[in-house]
This record gives C-alpha cells, structure tokens and sequence, in this order.
C-alpha cells in the first residue's frame, strides 16, 4: 500500500461490540490519517459534526483476535478500548494495515516533536463533552507535527555543541590557578575547569537550551490541548519565558555543576570485587531503609517515553536498551530476588512436613506467595540491571522452638552475584542448615517489547535440596509482564510452571492467566498436584496477589490469605561496612538521586557505573584474563555455589 493510499481518508461499517445487553451492532467508521483521529457514528447520513465516539491512534496498538478471522481491538494509549468486527478476514486485515500505519505515524511524529499526549477529556465520547469542546478543540496535523520534528533536530544539534562544550571544560585541568580572558581560547590549557567564567559559560548555555525547550513545549501545548476559554488561569506570555528561565537555569546549575561531577567521579568502580569483608551474620542488622522508589514520575516525563517507544519495533530485545531512571525502583534486581523470600517461615516449614505430600503442598504454599512478597507496589517499575561482579547478600531470623521446648531464631542465608554479563546472568543461593534446605538458581533474563507491554522471560535451573529427606524440588518461574507502559504499567504474570520432585514422584503445574482483551480478571492462577500414580491431590485457585484457596481431593479445603501475609524485613549489614560492588553500596548515589527527583544526576551517574563496568571487561579481554565469580563457578550452563 503506498504512502499516498495510506493518507487518504478511509471509511466503511463495521460491527462494534457495545456491552453484554445489545452486544454487536453496526457502526459507520471514518479514518483520517491527516488527524490520527478513528470516528465513528450511528450510520452514514448520521450528521458529520458530532461523532458518537472518537479516538486518537497516536500510541495505539491494533490487535487481531485469535477467537476468529473478523474480529479486532483498538486500543488506544490513554486505556480506550474499542472492539470492533469486519465482515470477513480480507476486509479485516484492510482496516488493521491502515489504522496501525496512521497509529504509527502520529506516534512516530509525537514522539520526534516530543509532546505530551492530548488528554483524556480530549477523547471523551460523552455527547456532552463532545458539544463543549467541539468548538474549542484543536487539531494537530502531521504537518505541524513535522514542523516541530524539525525545530526539535535543531534544538538537538545545539544540545550536542553545547555537551561538547561542557565536555571540553570539564576535560581542563583543576589544579591550575589562572584569570580568564580571551588567551582561553587560544591557550586552553592555561585554564583551569573551576574558574568562574567558564561555569558561567556552560550553565549560560545550558539555561539557553532550556529557555528554548520551555518556549517549544508551548507552543506545542497549545497546539496540542484542547483551549478552555473560560479559565480563570492568564497564559504566560512567551516574551517573558526567556529571562525567567535563564534566571532559574543559570542558578540552579552554576550550584549544581560542580557537586555533580564530584559525585560522578567518585563513584568510579572499585577493584574487580571489592572489599566484601566476613561472611559472618554477626554484623546484619534489619534493613531500616527502603531502596525503592515510591513516587511515579511518568505522567510529566510521557513524552521521553513515546520517544523510546518510537524506535522499538515489536519482539525487540531490551536487553541493552537504557531506559530512563524515572521508571526505575532504586533496587537492583538482585534485590528485588531477594524480597521473594520475604516470607522465611513459609520456606522453612517445607523441611517440618513428615510425608512427600505436604512437602509438596508445603513447597508450592511458599512458592504461590513469594512473588507478591518480591512486589512493593501495583504499578510496575524496573529494578537496576546488576553490573558483573555485583553481589547482595541479606538473611532472615525465623522464630522457632526446639526439641526441648527452648526459643531459638532460625537463620535463612541469602547470597546473589551477577556472574554474566552478556547473556545477563544472575546466580543465587539460600540456605537454612538447620532445616538442611538448599536452593541455588542460575537466573537468565531477557525482555522483548510487545507493542503496549513489555514481557521478561526468567529462563534458568532452580533447584531446592531438602537433604533430610534426600529431595530435590526442580521448578521454573512464570513470565513477567509491564502493562499500559504508556499510561500507568502495572505487572501481570503469565505462563505455566512445572514443579517436579523425582525422589518421591510428586509434581504440580501451575498456570498464570494473564487478562485478554475481551475481558477477564487479572493476576488469576490455577493448578493442580499429582502424586507418584499421577493421581490428583489437590487443586488450587484463585489470585497470586490475594487470596488462593486449595481444594484436597478428602473434601477439606485451605485458604492462603496472601495480601495479609506479614512480610518480614531482611537484614544485612550497613552501609558503611558493605563493599563497593554490593548492590546498596554500588546503586547508592543513584538511589539518593532519583528519591530528590534530580534525574538529570542519577542518568549521569549511573552511566557512569556502567562505563566503568565496560572499561574492566575491556580490560579483562584484553590481558586473556577470565572474569572469576566471588562465590560462585561454571559447571557446563550452570552456576554452582562454593560451598565453604
């Protein structure tokens, strides 16, 4: 279909699911590609002035149904669903080509013009809505869209000058002591990268960049937005957005420029491991602070991205793609796989049970709720891609009574290191001697873009040895998936898990539903346990999140009340004592970063760390010399624990 085909106007009827009373009824439908706007109306001669309903396709996704080969669904980037059915598969397939080619045009153009989306209110299909912004709404065409991509190659242009501009004075030395004058120019190195000037220099030049970035970005809110005439609110006049925004610009970076870099700097990696002092718990205290992030900050920084968006293709691996600290949780992902065991007492009462069978129910119990417990929020965000080398280590006291009736705390160890980078690797190991519990896991991440989702695969060996009973627990992990990315991303998990013992025969399989788009409830899981005959023992449903209830083939029935499960802080050592290339301690600045909203900061530093992680790979490659884990070694695909 070519490029001229594709902007003309495109219309016909089609059938549009209404609700469960009146079902599918036929809809006239008008596609303007100009606009990015999908209308639609009673029928054909119904009056052209006030649509029953109308969608903007920038940051859609269109999705053919698999239930047959008519149906598809418009899902628009601020929640909007449309369900919609053609009369066979050849016209079907005409609407999706042309609806997903004008979605990604407006969203390709957005994202280079680097706007926010329009608002909700802007999509509104209530008649009464319609009727009141029908005369105040203005429409963005791709031409104007154009024009702003072209201002904005401009802007960037001059942010690259301006970078290197900074880069050349930071690359002056620090310790020379020198007036500035025109002789800098001529005779840079006579100059010093702390004189007064030249942080005049370069917060001048940034607070210009910022200045014209503001007076773009109204122009394109006024474009873009919808225009309240009867707002009490006055509109700032462009004429005086340049001599306040340099004003602010120039003082907050002139403060900030050299405290910034300072922390950059000392930051720069330590030696290949660090210094990670005794492997004793005699120094773990219970974590008192929280790494991750609570607010969510993406509403203000949607346009970032719409961009990042705009150069994904579906399937894409994300594996090496830098996403924006704004969507990160302040824990590394080792971290986050060590919240999982959150519930100690839980994983510990699998070695209590006397028979296989509730060793397995046992097992399953624990392994139903360790994923909430790994979860600190309903909306999703991104843990700190670990660097090679970087470990965490933490444990857990569990109360518990003796033989004798005497009071004893039972201790659950935890250890993680990232022992590969490419492919990223993560080995873990959690052990609990007094039970004779053992777990280890070589843990492979890869995540893919699908559209308005991103799903990572946890792919890997997970074992637990329950040595007093010589077994051993053999199981997998769901996939993970970040919903409505461009809106508020919540996490779903999906897929089926097999849990298999050989020693006593039994095995459970347990699926997570994740929600389709004609409907449904999220976070459901099912599954069911098998004894050595393939006998069915007992049945499990419910939410992963909530409430799970499991039914025993005699009839009794138990209900794990999982959001009401205490969660239990781990402990590990302070700050001060940790070593460089734990994950507090590494992730540290950054963190602090990101909690003071300073993202600017927290993006420097953070690439810092990485720069310094590819500079001693490069090295290790170099000099022929193998990266050797802290605690862990290679057999064949797996990662084995150095016993002590």
């Amino acid at each position: 279909m070519t490029s001229d085909k594709l902007r003309q106007v495109f219309e016909g009827q089609l059938n549009k699911y209404t609700n469960v009373m009146k079902g599918w009824q036929y809809r006239f439908f008008i596609l303007d590609p100009e606009t990015g706007l999908l209308q639609y109306y009673l029928n054909e001669t119904e009056n052209r002035q006030r649509p029953r309903g109308t969608v903007h396709l920038a940051g859609a996704v269109i999705s053919p149904s698999d239930e047959d080969s008519s149906s598809f669904a418009v899902n628009s980037a601020t929640g909007e669903m449309y369900k919609l059915r053609a009369t066979d598969a050849r016209e079907r397939q005409e609407w999706v080509n042309r609806l997903r080619a004008v979605a990604e045009m407006h969203t390709l153009a957005i994202a280079r013009s680097n706007p926010p989306l329009p608002p909700r209110e802007y999509h509104s299909t209530q008649q009464s809505h319609s009727s009141a912004l029908q005369g105040s709404r203005v429409t963005c065409t791709l031409a104007v869209l154009d024009a702003f991509s072209k201002v904005r190659e401009q802007l960037f242009i001059a942010e690259q000058n301006s970078y290197s501009l900074s880069k050349a004075i930071e690359s002056l030395p620090s310790t020379a002591s020198c007036s500035i004058s025109l002789d800098i120019f001529l005779y840079p190195g006579s100059s010093t990268s702390t004189d007064h000037d030249l942080l005049i220099l370069k917060a001048t030049s940034a607070a210009t960049l910022t200045c014209l970035s503001r007076c773009l970005a109204i122009l394109q809110q006024q474009q873009l937005a919808p225009i309240t005439s009867h707002s009490g609110n006055v509109p700032l006049s462009l004429r005086s957005v340049p001599s306040m925004a340099v004003k602010k610009a120039t003082q907050s970076t002139v403060g900030k420029i050299s405290p910034m870099v300072n922390d950059v700097k000392s930051l720069a990696c330590p030696s290949e491991h660090g210094n990670q002092g005794n492997n004793g718990i005699d120094e773990y205290v219970t974590d008192d602070e929280s790494s991750e992030i609570e607010d969510f900050h993406l509403e203000e920084n949607k346009a970032v991205i719409l961009q990042i968006l705009s150069h994904m293709k579906r399937g894409m691996d994300l594996t090496n793609v830098n996403l924006p600290t704004f969507i990160l949780e302040g824990r590394s992902l080792l971290e986050l796989l060590a919240d999982c065991f959150n519930h100690p007492a839980l994983f510990v009462r699998i070695a209590d049970e006397e028979t296989p069978e509730k060793r397995m129910s046992a097992f399953l119990e624990w392994y139903l709720t360790c994923f909430h417990a790994g979860r600190k929020h309903s909306y999703a965000k991104k843990p700190y891609n670990p660097v090679l080398g970087e470990t965490f280590r933490c444990c857990w006291k569990v109360p518990d009574i003796n033989e004798t009736g005497d009071k004893r705390d039972i201790i659950v160890t935890f250890k993680a290191e990232q022992v590969s980078h490419h492919p990223p690797v993560s080995a873990l190991y959690v052990e609990c001697p007094e039970k004779e519990l053992y777990l280890t896991a070589s843990l492979c991440t890869k995540s893919n873009f699908s559209g308005m989702s991103v799903g990572v695969n946890f792919n890997g060996d997970f074992k637990l040895a329950v040595t007093s009973y010589n077994e051993e627990y053999n199981f997998n992990l769901p996939s993970a998936y970040a919903r409505s990315i461009i809106s508020i991303p919540w996490i779903e998990l999906g897929g089926k898990v097999n849990i298999n013992c050989s020693a006593s025969g039994f095995s459970a399989s347990v699926v997570f539903h994740t929600k389709s788009y004609y409907g449904g409830k999220a976070n459901q899981v099912s599954g069911e346990v098998k004894d050595s005959n393939g006998a069915i023992i007992c049945k499990l449903n419910g939410e992963w999140n909530k409430n799970i209830e499991i039914v025993y083939q005699n009839g009794s029935t138990k209900e794990v009340n999982i959001a009401s499960l205490p969660i239990v802080r781990k402990r590990l050592r302070k700050l001060s004592k940790q070593g460089e290339y734990e994950s507090r301690k590494l992730w540290h600045h950054v963190t602090q970063a990101i909690k003071n909203k300073e993202f600017e900061k927290a993006t420097a530093i953070k690439m810092n760390i990485e720069h310094q992680q590819r500079i001693l790979e490069k090295n290790r490659q170099q000099v022929g010399a193998p990266f050797i884990s802290m605690y862990f070694h290679k057999v064949g695909s797996t990662w084995v624990y150095n016993k002590q």
